[in-house]
């Protein structure tokens, strides 16, 4: 990269051609302090380490680099050149550079050097068509090996201001292997892991319809609210705010969530009142040499049943596996998870629409063949524990590996 007469300028405009997104910048001395958003990498660690690898050709001694979200300071790294140089050519090995960098949740001083300037490339008003796949098999029957549902549910996601985001998603069914005769059963196919019931999975309908806005608090605080249809047949409005404390191995999180039913039957969306009232407290730990995330949590949930749950993931930069076990309304269940990611690890984004597929495809298995206690709604349609989980130890793992 030439540095001209304005090298900060120059280096932005770097940084824009390579697709980065809220792109701004401010030099002190030696210092170059700069934001950026990754629309670009599927991962939060690879988009970071591509911006660093530009910067180190900048002509500054020490970087300080914020990851926004929707225009959100998530992160902030800082780094010198010359260690980075040395890491990536080998010099430096990666557990003594683990002691040259250092990543944050503690962005305020940083952030507020640029978040008065106004971004380059900003993201607001570009529009992604998200194809995800819905996906759902069940083995109970004897006279068929497997009950599946396979729909396509496109969904428009944008966002028009500073960590708003709208999403709008159309669901298509493509196969609902469910058998007639359980109608009569009035079975609940949703508490059973299927996506809709009989009737249900037969129309076209709406999926997630929502506008969230994320908030960066004080003191490492980071909270959202969104209002609209959620999944597991509810509408309403959640909010949801979570705390690192120092260190970023320990955390707290709150959730909780007004809702009523909502079903679309015999082509017609049919609502409930909002009287259904659901909240979580979650205690969690991060052991960063294995990249495992443990969770303890307790709370109420839609049927009104209150309990425990713990959750326990290993973290493979794109791919997460755990398992989870729970005891709620007198019930114990249990069961695994995956998020796998999907092909295509750089999406480029060169126009206002841009089509693409989801970053990770995720799933759960109950032990449990009918569930009931311990069901919630999730918020968003790539809600999974790879696309959210930002703890920055992790991040910096990633990044030297």
């Amino acid at each position: 990269m030439v540095i001209g007469q304005n090298p900060v300028s120059e280096i932005i405009t770097g940084l824009n051609h390579a697709g980065f997104e809220n792109i701004r910048g401010s030099a002190s001395g030696k210092t170059l302090t700069l934001s950026y958003e990754n629309n670009i990498y599927r991962d939060k660690a690879s988009g970071l380490s591509a911006v660093i690898n530009l910067l180190s050709e900048s002509g500054y001694d020490s970087l300080k680099i914020v990851t926004l979200i929707n225009d959100v300071p998530l992160i902030v790294t800082q780094v010198k050149v010359q260690d980075w140089k040395d890491y990536k050519t080998g010099v430096l090995l990666a557990v003594e550079m683990s002691r040259h960098i250092s990543v944050s949740y503690q962005t305020g001083t940083s952030w507020e050097t640029l978040r008065h300037k106004n971004p380059v490339n900003p993201n607001t008003n570009k529009i992604d068509l998200v194809i995800y796949p819905q996906f759902a098999i069940q083995n109970r029957l004897l006279t068929q090996l497997y009950e599946i549902q396979f729909n396509l549910a496109p969904a428009v996601e944008i966002s028009l201001w500073k960590g708003m985001l709208f999403t709008g998603q159309i669901i298509f069914p493509i196969l609902n292997g469910l058998e007639v005769q359980d109608i009569k059963e009035n079975v609940d196919y949703k508490s059973r892991g299927f996506l809709y019931t009989t009737d249900e999975g037969h129309y076209i309908q709406p999926g997630f319809i929502t506008i969230s806005q994320d908030i960066r608090l004080q003191h490492q605080w980071i909270g959202n609210v969104t209002v609209g249809k959620f999944n597991y047949h509810r509408y309403g409005m959640n909010g949801r705010v979570s705390h690192l404390f120092k260190g970023d191995q320990w955390s707290i999180s709150g959730n909780a969530g007004l809702t009523g039913s909502s079903h679309f039957l015999q082509g017609q969306w049919v609502t409930g009142t909002l009287n259904t009232f659901t909240w979580q407290t979650t205690a969690g730990y991060f052991y960063p040499a294995f990249n495992v995330q443990v969770d303890l949590s307790y709370g109420s949930y839609i049927n009104k049943d209150k309990g425990f749950r713990v959750d326990c993931s290993r973290h493979f930069k794109s791919t997460t596996i755990g398992f989870y076990a729970m005891q709620t309304g007198g019930v114990s269940n249990g069961g695994f998870k995956f998020t796998v990611p999907f092909p295509t690890a750089r999406r480029n984004r060169k126009h206002t629409l841009r089509i693409v597929a989801p970053k990770q495809f995720d799933s759960d298995y109950n032990a449990r063949y009918a569930v009931y206690y311990g069901l919630n709604y999730e918020t968003r349609p790539n809600e999974n524990q790879t696309e959210h989980f930002d703890n920055p130890i992790y991040i910096k793992n990633q990044l030297l590996k």
